[in-house]
């Protein structure tokens, strides 16, 4: 059985560890913890795009925007020259206006009066 200074001291302790969890997860959220591996993920997919070294972690931290869109447009390249016809035709003005003729309704596509006289024309 507890005595009530016992108690105390274990109420105590658990608001200690109370008051730590929660100013741990303040800190977690303002410094974004989580992050520091997907700087290191950034910084890794950039030096092979680049074919340099890894840029450093507070440099990728900091500009985080500019690695990000060097990262973005290294995959977007390698999706163009995976299909390059798709993309010439999506370029293309009067291509690419058949399929913005379709719009989703739910889980499905429903279809313009404008597709359905493109279809009819064919």
């Amino acid at each position: 059985m507890l005595t009530p200074d016992e108690y105390g001291a274990y109420k105590g302790r658990q608001r200690r560890n109370d008051d730590s969890r929660k100013q741990f997860l303040a800190v977690a959220r303002l410094e974004k913890i989580g992050s520091i591996a997907s700087d290191a993920q950034i910084s890794d997919e950039v030096a092979a795009v680049t074919q340099n070294r890894p840029a450093p972690i507070e440099l990728v931290k900091y500009n985080r925007e500019l690695f990000d869109r060097i990262a973005d447009d290294a995959r977007m390249d390698a999706i163009r020259a995976s299909a390059p016809k798709l993309f010439a035709y999506l370029g293309d003005p009067d291509g690419a206006a058949i399929p913005r003729d379709d719009f989703w309704v739910g889980d499905s596509v429903r279809e313009t009066h404008f597709m359905g006289s493109w279809r009819q024309r064919r």
